[in-house]
């Protein structure tokens, strides 16, 4: 595979044949990132994690350690803030709210981190792939195709991170009007004295810069996983038209179709094998850390008795967290339902009759083609179904809490 070339040769002493092949297969790879995925590109770098292994300049690999910097500073004072404070339980609440989210997006942003060989290997693997021939919108519902999803996912990812933004200003503008003292995007410890003028710009400075690590990380990481799967889906709906196209009228090329449907069939399966790879670790963060945010996030919702300000930020949220939750399961959804149709595709197909090599050929396919399932940290199937488990657990979980602290409430 030459996406492999790719990566092996990028980490060893090269010869003058491997040097001339690495700049081709570099060249390639930017030229692809950069015209198929340039805001996901750009996402990546607001982020701190570069998708293009180019060299960077000095300002960007300062601004690159002070953004990561501060988004890893920022949950640490959030959680040394939360242990110091145990004995006030408002003050925890409204902290382990936003808390349990910023888990969730340092794992995904760590693990992107750790696995940026496999997110490059994807993306050069999405060079052989097309898409631009394909229908972007259902003919029969009207509703957005996977072709349409990818032409969509990156200016909806490009305008929703510039929103949530937008949306932490308003919500620091209206702590600072709604409280007496200084106003924080989070409440924290802090090894310094706030009430110092440099020390609370200071603070703050890493608050936003944290902030803007952690946002642009959810819809970076989201908008190449939507990407992703909505191309690997266009190419097995490809192969199933290919399949279905066979016909024994023209007998000469049946068997020619049927060897370049096989062989794409095998490239879709190496590329969601690397999909698998590459997200399970990322997701599987995500997938607990929900559960947790939201079954605290409605408890503190029945007992805030109608701050508008936290009422907001559990707004804020719960919509976060149902959209990413809601974004991993509907895509994993529709890329199991695409690889199950490529056997009844090839069931389908114009073979009663055909020559008995033919028959063998789709034989052989049926038998080994499975519906794909991606999964979080190989445990957890991404289905829609999964939703609903999710949503019943933080329900369970919800009333155990209450009566847990309605007994405690009783006892004293």
């Amino acid at each position: 595979m030459r996406e492999e070339k790719f990566l092996s040769l990028s980490s060893t002493t090269l010869s003058e044949p491997q040097a001339s092949t690495l700049i081709s297969a570099m060249a390639e790879y930017r030229e692809n990132v950069g015209g198929r995925f340039g805001v996901i590109e750009k996402l990546f770098k607001i982020a701190g994690i570069p998708v293009t292994s180019d060299e960077k300049s000095f300002l960007y690999s300062v601004y690159q350690v002070l953004v990561v910097t501060s988004g890893y500073l920022t949950l640490l004072t959030t959680f040394v803030g939360i242990l110091k404070n145990l004995d006030d339980m408002e003050y925890v609440m409204e902290v382990a709210r936003p808390g349990f989210v910023m888990i969730n997006l340092v794992w995904m942003h760590f693990f992107t981190s750790m696995n940026m060989n496999g997110v490059r290997s994807l993306l050069f693997m999405t060079k052989h792939f097309t898409w631009s021939e394909l229908p972007t919108r259902d003919s029969q519902t009207g509703s957005l195709t996977m072709a349409g999803w990818i032409q969509r996912i990156q200016p909806l990812v490009w305008r929703l991170n510039f929103c949530d933004w937008g949306t932490h200003f308003l919500y620091f503008v209206l702590r600072g009007v709604t409280s007496n003292g200084k106003p924080f995007f989070f409440d924290a410890w802090f090894p310094l004295d706030t009430e110092d003028p440099s020390s609370y710009a200071l603070a703050l400075i890493i608050q936003a810069l944290g902030s803007v690590m952690l946002g642009t990380t959810l819809f970076a990481v989201m908008g190449l996983y939507v990407a992703l799967v909505s191309i690997g889906c266009t190419q097995l709906e490809k192969i199933q038209a290919a399949l279905m196209d066979i016909n024994q009228q023209r007998l000469p090329e049946m068997q020619t179709s049927l060897v370049q449907c096989v062989k794409h069939h095998q490239h879709v399966l190496r590329y969601m094998k690397e999909l698998e790879t590459t997200f399970s670790p990322v997701l599987f963060g995500p997938f607990l850390s929900v559960v947790a945010a939201l079954c605290f996030t409605a408890y503190t919702a029945i007992r805030i008795g109608g701050k508008f300000v936290e009422i907001i930020q559990i707004f804020i949220i719960t919509a976060a967290m149902m959209f990413q939750l809601q974004a991993v399961c509907w895509f994993g959804t529709e890329l199991n339902k695409q690889s199950g149709r490529v056997r009844d595709a090839a069931f389908g197909s114009d073979w009663v009759g055909a020559p008995v090599a033919f028959q063998r050929s789709i034989r052989f396919i049926i038998s080994v083609t499975k519906d794909f399932t991606l999964t979080a940290g190989k445990v957890i199937p991404v289905y829609q179904s999964t939703v609903m488990v999710v949503l019943n657990e933080t329900y369970r979980f919800l009333m155990v809490l209450l009566n847990f602290v309605d007994k405690s409430s009783e006892v004293q």
